[in-house]
């Protein structure tokens, strides 16, 4: 078993560092051990070698003050050895790696750097926000930093892990498996239900796009599911399922069940036709989960009648979902989650491109830094959306696939969770169906 020495500053948020990497992230035993002596990290292993980092940063803030703009870096630094394989970005320490044969000391700040991504205490400290009330990619010190595509936490374990393999060759680590995790948010269920929605489109297309071609494709599609011929373009929950049972995954569907904005109530569960898919999405093997409306995310009370309205109609328990439009505010929608029991939101990614808004692809408990207090919750993170590379970046299908081609080889390089939400609606309109075979890949694996 590992001891893992440091001083008594911020015990309970080192504690959960030290968790999350060697217990959660590695499967590693160790025990952790405080005195007001120790400098930095030290990690004594069985054999008694030892692994020092350096405690920049929790040593100098005490746990009423390290949330705060001014502490976080303007720029940062960056590590580069033959025992990582790799360049990784440090956050909080120094460049700086020496190996010996019973000894290896490092000067990244690892439980500072880690804390920062996973917490998303920048978020708290910055104030700057969308139009949707949404923390802005380019806001993040990773987007000012370019690393925003890369698994930052994940290339920390890796180096953590190398220390070790290099100290005690024979010490076991947690296997891991890549894997897809296909979500999709259902906003709304039918492109052509009910004349406000369905004069909407065209109304955009002839008026405000003056794209002639496209209204009129959408006026002749309009027309054939009116008459019988054609599915409405919303409606492709079986090819979904089809498509994942093809490869062997299993989708999530979020449904949303109430809101009070023009964002929200596209469809109420108590329809037939949505009762009868929450059926068959049951019975074909896949997931049931919740999508908050789109003001849910600091109102507890909205959240909670919302999330069981849900409950009380489907088949099955609901503990997993995301927000709506991926609002969050942290830690407050954290806190939401955890205080109605969910197990696991999938909210933390960004709007405007693929990436890693945690730092990792693996799912990790959440810590309340407000409160002090690690979660039962988990985080899921988001890696990538349709939505990001079509309505954001405006990407070609084959630049798109460029874009998440690599975050998607980047998950896969750490055996991590590609979390792909590609919306229901966004397969067969005509907007969105030069994309379809880029989804059909990506669950392929390209």
């Amino acid at each position: 078993m590992l001891l893992v020495w440091s001083s008594k500053k911020c015990m309970l948020e080192k504690a959960y560092v030290w968790r999350v990497l060697l217990e959660e992230f590695l499967g590693v035993e160790y025990q952790m051990m405080y005195s007001d002596s120790v400098v930095g990290y030290q990690i004594q292993l069985e054999n008694d070698a030892l692994i020092t980092f350096s405690d920049d940063f929790f040593e100098q803030y005490p746990e009423d003050a390290y949330v705060h703009q001014d502490h976080i870096p303007e720029a940062i630094d960056s590590l580069t050895h033959p025992l990582l394989n790799d360049t990784i970005p440090i956050i909080y320490g120094s460049p700086y790696l020496t190996v010996e044969e019973t000894q290896v000391s490092c000067g990244l700040d690892i439980v500072a750097s880690t804390f920062f991504m996973l917490t998303r205490w920048e978020e708290y400290a910055v104030r700057q926000r969308d139009e949707h009330d949404r923390f802005p990619l380019r806001a993040s010190l990773a987007y000012r930093a370019g690393f925003y595509q890369r698994p930052v936490v994940n290339q920390y374990v890796e180096l953590l892990w190398n220390m070790l393999a290099h100290l005690a060759p024979g010490l076991p680590r947690k296997k891991r498996s890549f894997r897809v995790i296909p979500t999709h948010d259902i906003d709304r269920m039918w492109r052509w239900r009910g004349w406000g929605q369905t004069l909407e489109v065209p109304y955009r297309n002839f008026v405000i796009e003056r794209n002639m071609a496209r209204g009129f494709s959408n006026l002749q599609n309009l027309l054939q599911v009116k008459l019988g011929l054609k599915d409405d373009p919303y409606d492709t929950f079986d090819y979904l399922m089809r498509a994942s049972e093809k490869f062997g995954l299993q989708s999530r569907f979020y449904f949303m069940a109430g809101g009070e904005t023009e964002f929200d109530n596209y469809y109420r569960l108590g329809q037939l036709k949505v009762q009868d898919l929450l059926e068959t999405i049951k019975s074909r093997g896949h997931q049931i989960g919740f999508h908050p409306s789109y003001n849910s995310y600091t109102r507890p009370l909205l959240w909670r009648q919302e999330r069981d309205a849900l409950a009380a109609l489907a088949p099955r328990k609901i503990t997993k979902g995301r927000q709506h439009y991926l609002r969050f505010e942290v830690p407050t929608t954290w806190q939401i989650w955890e205080d109605a029991g969910m197990s696991v939101d999938s909210s933390l990614g960004y709007p405007e491109a693929p990436g890693f808004r945690c730092g990792t692809c693996y799912a990790f408990p959440v810590f309340n830094f407000l409160t002090r207090y690690t979660m039962s919750l988990y985080e899921s993170p988001l890696i990538c959306s349709e939505a990001s590379v079509i309505e954001h970046m405006h990407l070609s299908p084959e630049a798109a696939e460029k874009e998440i081609r690599h975050v998607y080889e980047e998950t896969q390089r750490y055996q991590g969770n590609f979390v792909l939400l590609w919306h229901n609606s966004a397969l067969f309109t005509e907007e969105h169906a030069p994309y379809r075979r880029l989804y059909e890949k990506i669950l392929r694996g390209f």
